[in-house]
């Protein structure tokens, strides 16, 4: 009798901490999306775009994806939310070109350098190295486009229609 009783008592437990949060993350609906990046009519080669959902509550993550040399781009959604696509509905959409990697340059520039006025050991310094050329991006993109600008909705069935035709001007 008493292992009946003692049965619930733990099936009572465990409940209680689902109830009080240890219960599996938020699914959000996710659609497959892929478009093109343009930047004055030419194809915006290995520029970074971003998706982030925006609205009030918890959204859901954000996407990444890489413009390949034809400038097309398959997002992938962001942290321990592995797998294609992005959150349905309303994102704020941000693309970032080779002004992203300026500082990784100059870092790197410095570097080659040496340590300031000859202090430190620079056997301690990280070896960065430079990125090759054919994998940078092949534009610098307007500040304009690395905030909230540019919207998009991500329809339930998904898109291969994500297209951004950017301008210099």
């Amino acid at each position: 009798m008493w292992q009946k009783s003692c049965r619930w008592l733990i099936v009572g437990i465990v409940l209680s901490f689902v109830a009080t949060g240890c219960r599996p993350a938020v699914r959000f609906p996710v659609a497959a999306v892929s478009g093109r990046v343009t930047f004055d009519g030419v194809p915006a080669a290995r520029v970074t775009v971003q998706f982030n959902p925006v609205g009030s509550g918890e959204v859901g993550p954000p996407s990444v994806g890489t413009a390949d040399d034809d400038g097309r781009f398959t997002l992938q959604l962001c942290r321990q939310h592995a797998g294609a696509g992005a959150v349905v509905g309303e994102h704020a959409v941000s693309i970032a070109g080779l002004e992203a990697y300026d500082e990784i340059i100059n870092m790197i520039r410095s570097q080659a350098k040496g340590p300031p006025n000859g202090a430190g050991d620079p056997g301690q310094v990280p070896t960065l190295k430079m990125p090759r050329e054919e994998e940078l991006p092949t534009v610098r993109i307007p500040k304009r486009y690395q905030g909230t600008l540019l919207r998009f909705t991500v329809p339930k069935q998904g898109t291969a229609t994500a297209d951004f035709d950017l301008t210099a001007k």
